[in-house]
């Protein structure tokens, strides 16, 4: 069988020598190194946007987790309203001084206890909750830091997320209050 197949690759005009040839060796490296000078950015880049994103769905929970906290607090205020069944008092109890300074700054007061400050279950992660009181409005504005600590060095390094929102405890939207 051997002879026939280099007969016919004699009489055919093919070489006998088996392999390639230099340039065509030379010629399939260009064409690799091209492809993987394209391809490997994108690779990296897809790597690196799964850990952000892995982080940033782990800091959107730890924040939302506290934020529906927050808001139950906020609701809780209620009782204010509730241990009234005469609503003529309403304007009484919903005056500007009743609770001192507004229901916000009650939720605020209620907040800033460091028992009920925000604890992150995630190792690595750390969330700290800032609370500012928007007076007229007596709306609570509550921003959310989350940072992550990839070494677990105890010095938070990476800013994942910084989020701001208001809340406005239930017993204000009650309330009307007047303006001051």
């Amino acid at each position: 069988m051997n002879g026939i197949s280099a007969w016919l690759r004699n009489r055919s005009g093919w070489p006998t020598a088996r392999g390639y040839s230099f340039l065509e060796v030379i010629a399939g490296l260009i064409i690799l190194l091209t492809f993987m000078t394209g391809v490997f950015p994108v690779i990296v880049s897809a790597i690196r946007n799964v850990a952000y994103n892995r982080r940033l769905s782990q800091a959107t929970t730890l924040i939302q987790r506290d934020l529906d906290q927050v808001k139950a607090w906020g609701s809780d205020l209620d009782f204010y309203l509730d241990s009234f069944s005469d609503l003529t008092v309403l304007p009484v109890i919903c005056s500007p001084s009743n609770p001192p300074g507004g229901f916000a700054t009650l939720l605020k007061q209620q907040l800033d206890q460091t028992a009920n400050q925000p604890q992150s279950t995630l190792p690595g992660y750390t969330i700290t909750r800032t609370t500012t009181v928007i007076p007229n409005l007596d709306v609570l504005q509550v921003g959310y830091q989350v940072t992550f600590d990839p070494a677990g060095s105890g010095t938070p390094l990476l800013l994942v997320s910084d989020f701001v929102t208001e809340v406005m405890p239930r017993a204000t939207s009650i309330c009307i209050r007047p303006s001051a």
